[in-house]
């Protein structure tokens, strides 16, 4: 086996000669594309290389390191002493396993170093690695998709791409129809086959177009930190589907080698690489509304890359890109929230939404894929609204710190408000930012993380998370979630205020609405990041932070103002 310096040089070698083969110039054609010239391509370009914040990013080989679950080896120690060994296995012979660890008596032989020579033993001066501890290579199976034979919730981690509507989807879509993900992606030699549906306007109809791109994924290329995955991640295989184990000794020791392969749920981003090239030639959204987020061309009539044109959209349209008409969209549902208030009754439609996400909808056995999300004007508004009942409670008056520190974020977001958009509004916003993480920080305001005031104080502090994190969507510290960002219902429980459950379904609705507590019914959601679960105290208080999260009915309501979903059909 070579060493490890040797083996990443033939990689980087690859990774180059990749990169280059990706780098040929888009056609720029945009929507006025036709279907014959997508299907007919045979090249499986990538779509366009851009650059983030100012880094350029390549498409290059996956590697097993990559994947999101990728922990640390252990280190191949050295043993010292000298000895003489006989390699039963090497490496052009190697002990083929799976799922088990051989015995070293398995891959070679040892004894004392003896006094008469036998060329069948080599004498070494110690050995390096272990059954336990080998010198360890990874790779991935090649041509993988799935972990396991299925696509997984568990397999979606959106990256650097700005397309958590597209990763939410996949998720609602895998939880309600796996099915359906795997008829839409297939390996052909080195190069994946993605399903997708463009509309034609003249037949008023989505046409199956095919995508086909080659298994190379969007890097960063780092000084410090070399190449990592630009777009959405891939989780992979928690233990090797099979391991070829040997010994060598190609200097003064013997190595303890295995070649380790691991099954990679490449699905995600191969579907994101494809949908970038998709809309290349077709628009976000196949050419269908909302047209505005359709062009593959800038104002200049410039190409676009496809990375560009995917960032910021909706997933109703794009489960239509996903299933054609396989995917009914339902009227959008407002969230409506008011401080102090229970919101249920006020909120019968998102509630049918909820009902229908989990089958429990307006058509039987309707499967419903449902994200939701709050923008951040609604966030701010939001969080004035609870300054502004809070300031109204005599309460609040027992800590005249506090009373003074809310008022001044209330004037703040008083002179936002009164803001045209602009320069001055957006410099306004950035301030009301700042109050809020200031607030929020551990230990300035212990109330706020307090049960006083029949949970509005803690509902203040998740409002100032929210607010705290505009602009971003990710991060290690604290949060609850955040705005302009995609989550996906996973399930809704609903209680009443003894804490027992009710059975709530489309008929019953309406009698049932009323019984419903807000405080002891529940939504499960899930963060397409694949973490970043809302942490209160910073990521010390997250023990399994893999994005799936758990809020109350009244939570809900307050931290989400849209619901998007698509019947399947």
């Amino acid at each position: 086996m070579p060493s490890q310096s040797v083996r990443s040089l033939a990689t980087s070698a690859a990774a180059t000669s990749a990169v280059a083969s990706e780098r040929s110039p888009t056609s720029g054609r945009g929507n006025a594309a036709t279907a014959d010239r997508v299907e007919a391509e045979a090249t499986s370009r990538a779509p366009a290389d851009y650059a983030v914040k100012g880094t350029p990013v390549e498409h290059a080989p996956a590697e097993a390191g990559h994947a999101v679950n990728a922990g640390e080896s252990a280190t191949a120690e050295r043993q010292t002493g000298e000895r003489e060994v006989r390699i039963l296995h090497a490496e052009d012979d190697p002990l083929r396993v799976s799922e088990a660890t051989p015995a070293s008596d398995d891959l070679y032989e040892e004894r004392p170093l003896a006094e008469v020579c036998d060329p069948s033993w080599q004498a070494v001066g110690g050995v390096r690695g272990s059954v336990a501890a080998p010198m360890r290579s990874e790779s991935l199976v090649e041509g993988s998709l799935f972990v396991g034979g299925a696509p997984s919730v568990m397999d979606v981690h959106q990256g650097q791409v700005g397309d958590c509507y597209l990763m939410a989807g996949l998720i609602g879509l895998v939880a309600a129809d796996p099915g359906r993900v795997a008829d839409m992606i297939q390996v052909s030699g080195g190069s994946a086959v993605v399903s997708f549906f463009r509309h034609d306007d003249a037949a008023d109809a989505w046409v199956p177009t095919a995508i086909t791109v080659n298994l190379d994924l969007a890097h960063r290329f780092d000084a410090n930190d070399g190449p990592r995955l630009n777009g959405a991640g891939f989780r992979r295989s928690d233990q090797p589907v099979r391991s070829e184990w040997y010994a060598q000794a190609p200097f003064d020791d013997l190595w303890v080698c295995e070649d380790a392969y691991y099954e990679a749920a490449m699905w995600v981003p191969l579907i994101e690489k494809a949908y970038a090239r998709f809309a290349e030639r077709y628009g976000q959204y196949g050419g269908f509304a909302p047209r505005r987020a359709n062009e593959a061309t800038d104002g200049q009539g410039n190409a676009r890359s496809g990375y560009e044109i995917i960032e910021a959209g909706f997933t109703q349209p794009v489960l239509r890109v996903l299933l054609g008409e396989g995917a009914g969209a339902l009227p959008a549902a407002d969230v409506e929230w008011s401080p102090g208030q229970a919101n249920v009754e006020a909120n019968e439609r998102a509630v049918l939404r909820l009902l229908g996400q989990r089958g429990d909808g307006a058509v039987a056995g309707e499967k419903t894929v449902m994200t939701v999300g709050i923008t951040e004007t609604k966030s701010i508004e939001r969080l004035g609204a609870q300054l502004a009942f809070l300031l109204g409670e005599k309460d609040v008056q027992q800590y005249p710190d506090f009373e003074r520190a809310l008022r001044r974020l209330d004037g703040a977001i008083g002179d936002w408000s009164k803001a045209t958009d602009g320069p001055d509004k957006d410099a306004l916003e950035a301030g009301v930012t700042r109050a809020a993480r200031t607030m929020v920080a551990p230990g300035t305001w212990p109330i706020l993380r307090s049960d006083r005031g029949g949970g509005e104080y803690r509902a203040l502090d998740e409002l100032l998370l929210i607010v705290a994190n505009l602009g971003d969507d990710e991060g290690s510290g604290q949060r609850h979630v955040y705005a302009r960002h995609e989550y996906v219902v996973m399930n809704s429980t609903f209680r009443d205020a003894t804490g027992a459950a009710l059975a709530v379904t489309n008929a019953n609705l309406p009698m049932m609405l009323p019984l419903i507590d807000a405080a002891r019914s529940a939504v499960n959601l899930r963060n397409p990041h694949g973490t970043n679960s809302p942490a209160p105290t910073g990521t010390a208080d997250v023990t399994q932070d893999d994005g799936a999260f758990v809020v109350t009915l009244d939570q809900f309501f307050r931290s989400f103002d849209s619901q998007q979903s698509v019947a399947l059909k």
